[in-house]
């Protein structure tokens, strides 16, 4: 009898710090939306929310040499090995941007460095796709070239963990950072079917993907 009263008693205990560990998880949670959305950080959000931009250009980098590949007359399995090669040469240049982002961050600074890489990002994903990929059967090597310094650009996403984290109090800088650039994924899911979109539009991928570069230049703004 007193064994089964002990176990209500720890039973409603648990329940009601259950409770309370809900509303204050709740309370936590506007908090942080509140300061996230201050107009004092309206700034950092926004270049967090062009995170988007990120994958602009290299998400469409195999697509795009394919097609090359059989515009020059390499078709099938020589046209997928390029494309391999060039995935995997974005993705070199990526971890040696992201490698060398500490070092242009104490150079540069936070803002700086990423002006810097949304530079690249803004020159290259333009050029690459609206000049480059429209030469022909000859632009493969030039494409591979410009490749290299869009898979280095693309290293901006690095700086993001390391300087916006800092733009928010202790409090809640975890889930605002979490919340801003979780936010932008949003907006990336709408840029693919406008690039899309714009595929069907132009017939080609090259227009639309080399349109995407505007992003970065309203960040760099």
């Amino acid at each position: 009898m007193g064994a089964s009263r002990r176990e209500g008693t720890f039973a409603l205990e648990g329940k009601g710090q259950h409770c309370e560990f809900l509303a204050s998880l709740e309370a936590l949670r506007g908090s942080v939306f509140k300061i996230a959305s201050a107009p004092h950080y309206s700034q950092h959000n926004v270049y967090a929310r062009f995170h988007f931009g990120l994958w602009a250009g290299t998400v469409y980098v195999p697509s795009a040499v394919t097609a090359l590949a059989e515009a020059a007359g390499r078709v099938g399995p020589a046209a997928a090995q390029l494309a391999s090669r060039a995935t995997m040469l974005v993705a070199f240049a990526t971890i040696l941007g992201c490698l060398l982002m500490p070092w242009l961050a104490e150079r540069l600074g936070r803002r700086g460095a990423l002006a810097f890489y949304f530079a690249l990002m803004l020159i290259f994903v333009a050029f690459t796709f609206g000049k480059v990929f429209y030469l022909g059967p000859s632009a493969l090597p030039f494409f591979f070239v410009c490749l290299f310094f869009l898979g280095f650009g693309g290293a901006n996403f690095a700086v993001y963990t390391l300087w916006l984290p800092e733009q928010y109090p202790t409090e809640c800088r975890a889930s605002a950072f979490a919340f801003s650039t979780s936010f932008a994924r949003f907006g990336g899911a709408g840029i693919t079917f406008l690039v899309g979109a714009g595929v069907q539009h132009y017939g080609s991928l090259g227009v639309p993907v080399a349109l995407t570069s505007l992003a970065f230049a309203l960040a760099c703004c």
